[in-house]
């Protein structure tokens, strides 16, 4: 299962992301949408061997404050 994660701050790395996620489940993968100047598009994904890990994530992390947003 792949993620959409969006309102991220501009400043959030793939690190600090999968440190948010990785409570509720261990992501595959996870990526930050960059420009070509290499600065973040504010999203990224996160892909989960499992549905149930997503929904997991899902329910553990919606609404909830990264970086201040």
């Amino acid at each position: 299962m792949k993620l959409h994660i969006g309102n991220l701050p501009h400043t959030v790395t793939e690190q600090e992301l999968t440190d948010v996620i990785a409570p509720f489940a261990v992501p595959t993968s996870v990526e930050i949408v960059r420009n070509p100047a290499g600065e973040s598009r504010g999203y990224g994904f996160a892909e989960f061997a499992a549905i149930e890990n997503g929904q997991a994530v899902i329910a553990g992390v919606h609404g909830k404050e990264v970086g201040g947003q």
